[in-house]
C-alpha cells in the first residue's frame, strides 16, 4: 500500500513521497492509497493524482521496470527503467545517500540503457 500522505510518527517528506510514488508506478505495483483522503495534505494528494506517473503504471503494453545497468543496481545510486507502448523510456534514478553526503554522480544515457539515433 502506498505511504503517500499517511500521517504517522515517521511521516515521509514530500520528496520522499514523490520518490515512493514514482518507484511504485514504474514498478507496476498496485496504486492502493493508504492515506485518509479526508485529511491528506494537498501536496500529497497532488502526488497521488500525477497523471503522467499513473499513465506509466497503467500502460498495458509496458513491463515492470528493471535495472538497465549492465553491472546491476549495486550501491547507493540506483536506476530502473521501462519502455512505454509508444517506444518512449521512463527512468527513475534514486540516490540513497543521506542529504549531508557530498557525493555526485555522472550518468550517461547509455549507462541508463538509452540509445539515440542520429537525425
Amino acid at each position: 500500500m502506498l505511504e503517500v500522505g499517511v500521517n504517522r510518527s515517521t511521516t515521509l517528506t514530500i520528496e520522499e513521497e514523490k520518490t515512493h510514488f514514482a518507484l511504485w508506478a514504474v514498478m507496476k505495483a498496485p496504486l492502493i492509497i493508504g492515506a485518509d483522503l479526508r485529511t491528506i495534505r494537498k501536496e500529497s494528494l497532488d502526488i497521488l493524482m500525477n497523471k503522467e506517473l499513473i499513465a506509466v503504471n497503467q500502460d498495458p503494453n509496458s513491463y515492470q521496470a528493471v535495472c538497465p545497468w549492465k553491472l546491476g543496481c549495486i550501491g547507493q545510486v540506483k536506476s530502473v527503467a521501462t519502455t512505454m507502448t509508444d517506444g518512449s523510456k521512463v527512468v527513475v534514478i534514486t540516490n540513497w545517500y543521506d542529504k549531508w553526503s557530498s557525493r555526485f554522480y555522472f550518468l550517461t544515457p547509455r549507462m541508463l540503457g538509452l540509445k539515440f539515433e542520429k537525425g
